[in-house]
């Protein structure tokens, strides 16, 4: 997504309109793990034992300049409390991409999604199930990545096909889109989780189309990309790169970070940074995140790990102390 879409939908604060939950959705009645998940505000465990998820959703080419900053933020050494390696979500485009890093980062144990062959507008389902269909084929044939492991895809510009988007997907091997936003307008602000859009999408739609309230897409999961607020707690960014305050030091930029880990460390709400790599082309950026994952990794309740990885809790959500246990957050060697 372009800078400057992004400075235009998130520079000023929205008051999102938003139900509380899908209206007919009953969690554990109508709605059970793992094929379906109700739209929350909370944990679906205790917050003492919920772990604080960080995620990461990196959009775009890989390159040998992005690269570079991914293998300084995600090496093999940092680790999360159950002694695997963190591990982080790219969505990948076709144009500029180097597919042989893709099979590097993929083997290293990062998650490889799809955005798009051309980035360009997929607001059809005619291009939405060409672009996404070519993208995965790419992502198999030329960067070795199994298709049956490539289940994430994000719009380019975040603008989907609404109601199309989830069953074109669907039919195509995917389990999740991570495309529809969701704007907080200040701190410690009530935030959802991911959910299955069974019952419909129950939130403000930021940009048209999105699924509606009423349609149902059984076990289809949607990651709502949900806004930090910039380091002045002025203003919402849907992506990290797209805040209208856009920190000018490392101090400034850590702070950005540690405030809104702060603010869902509260509930345990999974923190989602959503972005482009090239933010890191600042210097004092990449000092920041060097930092705070740093800082991340020495807490025994923090994992970071890939939006599929945080689905496959979402669908077993297992106690903090007994993760271990959890075989899909698992690493073949520790």
């Amino acid at each position: 997504m372009g800078l400057t879409q992004l400075a235009l939908l998130t520079c000023v604060v929205i008051a999102t309109v938003t139900c509380s939950s899908q209206t007919n959705c009953h969690q554990g009645g109508n709605c059970r793990l793992p094929q379906c998940s109700c739209s929350s505000y909370s944990s679906p465990l205790p917050v003492k034992d919920t772990p604080q998820i960080i995620f990461y959703g990196f959009d775009d080419a890989l390159n040998v300049r992005m690269a570079r900053h991914f293998r300084k933020l995600f090496p093999s050494d940092r680790r999360n409390p159950n002694n695997c390696p963190i591990s982080m979500s790219l969505y990948i485009q076709h144009a500029y991409t180097d597919y042989s890093l893709v099979s590097e980062f993929y083997k290293k144990g990062m998650e490889i999604g799809v955005h798009s062959v051309t980035h360009t507008n997929i607001d059809t389902e005619a291009k939405l199930a060409d672009e996404a269909e070519r993208q995965k084929n790419n992502l198999a044939r030329l960067g070795s990545v199994p298709k049956d492991e490539i289940v994430g895809w994000r719009s380019p510009n975040l603008k989907t096909a609404g109601d199309k988007q989830p069953p074109t997907l669907k039919r195509l091997g995917y389990t999740y889109d991570i495309s529809l936003t969701y704007t907080v307008g200040k701190r410690h602000q009530k935030k959802p989780w991911p959910f299955t859009l069974d019952y419909g999408y129950p939130y403000s739609c930021q940009i048209q189309p999105c699924p509606g309230r009423t349609a149902s897409h059984k076990g289809f999961w949607e990651v709502p990309i949900v806004s930090l607020m910039d380091y002045k707690g002025a203003y919402p960014c849907a992506y990290v790169d797209g805040c209208y305050n856009s920190p000018t030091t490392e101090d400034d930029a850590f702070q950005f970070l540690w405030k809104n880990f702060e603010d869902n460390y509260q509930t345990r709400t999974p923190l989602g940074f959503n972005m482009h790599a090239a933010w890191f082309e600042r210097p004092h950026n990449l000092a920041a995140m060097d930092r705070f994952i740093k800082e991340m990794t020495k807490k025994d309740d923090v994992y970071i790990v890939s939006v599929q990885k945080m689905l496959e809790w979402m669908k077993n959500p297992i106690k903090l102390s007994d993760l271990h246990n959890l075989e899909s957050w698992g690493c073949k060697s520790a």
